[in-house]
């Protein structure tokens, strides 16, 4: 869950109504009702399972939201979508989200720079944290590219 900016908030959940977890979102005001449809606005749905949805406020009464694609050795892949303060899709994002790491991750993270843009890390499969900063229209930002800037390298806590 996430503030709106407006006295209320994004909730994201998971929801296995079609027999694989997907994801949702609703839009409630400040006394808890809801201002999207009653059953949610689908954010990502597939034919894997969806987990841990991410929220962070947009800045406009919607929501950015990070969302992993589940294997057993971590995620295959991770998504970000953007919905708007109405609940819909915003232009230029695909309908499921955004593929951001394609090659896998074992965590992942964001935050929005506030200016309309999200940067977003990763740890992918071989250790390396990685960053990619995404537009508020489901792009990368100037300069960036789907293999994310190489930052580190994650640590293993001694293991």
């Amino acid at each position: 869950m996430v503030s709106d900016n407006n006295g209320g908030a994004v909730v994201t959940w998971i929801d296995s109504r079609r027999s694989h977890n997907d994801i949702y979102a609703e839009r409630l005001d400040g006394k808890g009702n809801p201002l999207w449809p009653a059953a949610g606005v689908v954010l990502a749905a597939n034919d894997s399972d969806l987990v841990q949805p991410l929220p962070m406020p947009d800045g406009s009464g919607g929501a950015f939201v990070v969302i992993g694609q589940s294997t057993l050795e971590g995620f295959s892949d991770v998504l970000v979508q953007h919905v708007t303060s109405t609940g819909a899709i915003a232009s230029g994002w695909p309908a499921n989200g955004m593929s951001v790491a394609p090659g896998g991750a074992t965590g992942y993270g964001a935050v929005p720079t506030g200016d309309g843009f999200l940067l977003m890390g990763w740890v992918d499969l071989d250790g390396q944290l990685r960053l990619v900063r995404l537009t508020a229209s489901g792009g990368y930002a100037s300069g960036w590219t789907a293999a994310g800037l190489a930052v580190g390298r994650a640590q293993n806590n001694g293991q």
